[in-house]
């Protein structure tokens, strides 16, 4: 062999062996992390809030993606590449995605949802009511709502919670109304169904749940 020959093989197995030192480097002869990357829609919007997300995005340089876990940071959780989740209630949350590839390495992405009160809620006012024992000797609450707004709403939902003497919920139960006109009341009763608690049943609350716009 010539000597600009063997300079030549000299040269190439150096570039060789500096390419793996590199790739060395870069790896740390391990495995690399997976990149959790996520989109949703929508970001905000009025409560009940539903949200579509989508973790196709993320991936796995060197493996594979072997789970999708979500944390919606309403005491929610779920699992999957594409999910649905629906924030109830008014608030800025946080939704969390955290991936795992096939070599048990993680990764996480967030972002924040902002669920604001809905104008049909605001509409609804309970202007009056009370806990106690009805006609029938069942627990329940009555009351008075009002439609405050100025247009017609198609569907109301009041949730009446009952507790125990330690604060302790013992139940949620519910009265729904369907066509409630511009500022129209009207009387509501929400009984405790369950006979076996009455005897726990000390006192209870009551809030407008769902409440949806006449189209």
């Amino acid at each position: 062999m010539r000597v600009g020959d063997f300079m030549k093989a000299k040269l190439i197995v150096a570039t060789v062996v500096l390419g793996i030192a590199v790739l060395v480097l870069l790896t740390g002869c391990g495995n690399l992390s997976p990149i959790a990357s996520f989109t949703c829609t929508p970001t905000s919007g009025a409560a009940p809030l539903r949200v579509s997300f989508d973790a196709s995005s993320s991936y796995d340089p060197d493996g594979s993606i072997t789970a999708y876990e979500w944390n919606f940071s309403d005491g929610e959780t779920a699992t999957g590449v594409t999910i649905s989740h629906t924030y109830q209630a008014a608030g800025t949350y946080t939704a969390l995605l955290k991936v795992t590839d096939n070599d048990g390495a993680s990764d996480s992405a967030g972002t924040s949802i902002e669920a604001t009160e809905s104008l049909c809620l605001r509409c609804v006012k309970i202007i009056q009511w009370q806990f106690g024992l009805n006609s029938r000797g069942t627990p329940s609450v009555t009351g008075v709502a009002r439609n405050d707004c100025s247009y017609p709403l198609q569907y109301v939902e009041l949730f009446a919670h009952f507790y125990d003497a330690d604060d302790i919920e013992i139940g949620t139960y519910w009265h729904i109304i369907a066509g409630v006109l511009p500022r129209e009341e009207w009387d509501f009763e929400i009984e405790c169904p369950i006979s076996a608690v009455w005897p726990f049943v000390d006192h209870a609350s009551v809030e407008v749940h769902v409440c949806t716009l006449a189209k």
